[in-house]
């Protein structure tokens, strides 16, 4: 046991036990250590039937308890029997059973609390001993607890029952629990409740409104409690899950979203664990690369996309990002080549994530069928090369048209004797267009 958990029932008044699935004590507190004179580490491993309880009620309480370890149900038990104390003598105590699961859920023992009984308190009934028991057990577990009769009446309920339900623990004793229930849930809760009385628990979640107008979502877990082998009251155990049933809901609607974005997207979106077998594949991988979702999950990716040629690279590439997370292709935008379910070959791009899950890292890859757009750049690549050349062959024939012009011009000049102003102003402009012409297309064929 934790040590807070043993030193807290050493303090305890009551005599607590706990024994293993085969009767074997696995703790006993201070007071009952003293009770019976023994040290505590010479009762631990005991046979408690055989080594403490009298014989005449041996039988009796060894059925109580296989029952207990046995049933289905999580009732809690009273019984009671004779124990010889140190002393040699005879103490009646009365014992309440409660079931010891381990995490897993299994059926670990049982813990007993027991008080002794003195005259004055021999005529107390088994159940007004279970509630003392339970009431001191109640206020430190953190849930709600709360205990009716076959009527439905409340008979106790610790604090946290009374914050979960918003009023005061005054005001819950006495009253049906149904009274704090929406019309719409009683039936719900009726029966529930009825299925435990027959065998077995059972476990709810129920929406609740407060007197102050809260709403709330409970867990409640509802089981029997039994005097002897008949039940006579029901024990409710509640957990306010209103905030986990918020997340569960957030994250629900988070996941519509996403799965509506991710199959939504025009891009391939494919996710690969930390061995790069594929855990995600949407819509549009199953149309660029031919694969139905069904065909793919649990496949190497190496095996479905990677063309031969190009797998040792991409091998190296993902045991790094795999192993630290990070790498040469991880966040990347690369432009590489794939293959269809049909063997052709297509050009992609794709970029890679990684991410981290179950502390393992997988890698998130969005892929884009980009061969289009590379035919196009290198259509458009191709025409204007094919316009250089043909600007380069213009630009050519004009400078040398230009300057026949410029050269007969300058001949036309020296050859009129006429002093008409008017031609000798029209040769310099045919001379001056032909040298602007010149450095406009000198301008041109100039290097960037």
């Amino acid at each position: 046991m934790i040590d807070g958990t043993c030193h807290f029932l050493n303090a305890a008044d009551s005599l607590v036990l706990a024994l293993d699935r085969k009767g074997k004590v696995t703790f006993a507190n201070k007071r009952l250590c003293e009770l019976l004179s023994i040290d505590p580490d010479s009762l631990l491993g005991a046979d408690w039937f055989s080594g403490f309880v009298a014989p005449d009620t041996r039988d009796p309480l060894r059925s109580v308890y296989t029952s207990m370890i046995r049933r289905k149900d999580t009732g809690l038990r009273f019984c009671q029997c004779g124990v010889v104390t140190g002393g040699g003598q005879m103490t009646n105590i009365v014992w309440h059973l409660v079931r010891l699961r381990r995490s897993s859920g299994s059926v670990a023992g049982c813990l007993m609390l027991g008080t002794e009984m003195t005259a004055h308190r021999q005529e107390a009934t088994m159940f007004t001993y279970g509630i003392d028991f339970f009431t001191h057990l109640a206020s430190v577990i953190p849930a709600g607890i709360l205990v009716a009769d076959l009527e439905g009446r409340v008979l106790f309920a610790n604090q946290m029952m009374a914050d979960i339900l918003g009023v005061e623990v005054t005001k819950l004793l006495g009253r049906s629990f149904l009274d704090f229930v929406g019309p719409e849930e009683r039936g719900l809760v009726c029966s529930e409740t009825a299925r435990p009385m027959h065998g077995g628990t059972t476990t709810y979640d129920i929406p609740l409104v407060t007197p102050s107008g809260q709403r709330r979502t409970v867990r409640l877990s509802v089981g029997p409690l039994f005097e002897g082998e008949s039940p006579v009251a029901t024990v409710a155990t509640a957990l306010d899950v209103t905030e986990q049933k918020e997340a569960e809901a957030r994250l629900e609607r988070e996941r519509e979203l996403f799965a509506a974005v991710l199959e939504s997207s025009l891009d391939a979106v494919i996710a690969t664990d930390h061995e790069g077998l594929i855990v995600l594949w949407n819509r549009a991988a199953e149309e660029m690369f031919g694969y139905s979702r069904s065909e793919v999950l649990g496949r190497p990716l190496i095996d479905v996309v990677i063309p031969q040629y190009a797998r040792a690279a991409f091998v190296k590439d993902m045991r790094v990002l795999t192993e630290r997370g990070a790498g040469p292709s991880a966040w990347a935008r690369r432009v590489g080549r794939a293959q269809r379910k049909d063997g052709r070959g297509f050009i992609v791009e794709v970029s890679v994530a990684p991410y981290r899950t179950g502390g393992r890292w997988g890698a998130a890859c969005s892929v884009r069928d980009v061969t289009q757009r590379r035919r196009m750049e290198m259509l458009e690549r191709q025409r204007v090369e094919e316009l250089e050349i043909y600007s380069s062959i213009l630009r050519h024939d004009m400078k040398n048209d230009i300057g026949v012009v410029l050269a007969n011009a300058e001949l036309l000049e020296m050859l009129v004797e006429s002093d008409d102003p008017d031609v000798r102003a029209a040769i310099s402009s045919i001379v001056a267009v032909c040298e602007r012409m010149t450095r406009l297309l000198t301008t041109f064929t100039r290097p960037a």
